[in-house]
């Protein structure tokens, strides 16, 4: 009978450590996925471009786009198949420096850091 009641024990404490991970699980994924974020933002941190103006989603879907486009140049061939390369490739660097020259050229910024207040913002004056 004494074993009988150890073994639920265990079974309870059991059942309470799989909610308890499974609870964490969610807060693990997210910490492991921002420390990827942070690992490629380090690895590429020499190629980002010092006046960044696309934001992080659009920079990852300018990079898949762009690979995609790239490949498809690459296996099509011909004159047009370069095209669809050279631009392409022109989308993965805008992906990988988060830099558009348009985006410059017409004063627009979808960056996170285009949100964050400047001096000017708060009544300072720039020198």
């Amino acid at each position: 009978m004494a074993q009988h009641t150890m073994s639920r024990d265990n079974d309870k404490d059991q059942i309470r450590r799989q909610e308890q991970e499974q609870e964490e699980a969610p807060i693990a994924e997210s910490c492991a996925m921002h420390q990827g974020v942070d690992a490629l933002r380090q690895a590429i941190g020499g190629l980002e471009h010092q006046n960044v103006n696309v934001g992080d989603v659009e920079r990852v879907v300018s990079v898949m786009s762009g690979g995609v486009l790239a490949l498809f140049g690459a296996v099509r061939g011909g004159l047009a198949g370069l095209g669809l390369a050279v631009l392409g490739g022109g989308l993965i660097y805008r992906g990988v420096t988060g830099h558009c020259e348009a985006y410059h050229s017409l004063g627009i910024d979808t960056s996170d850091r285009a949100e964050l207040p400047r001096a000017s913002d708060h009544g300072h004056a720039h020198a």
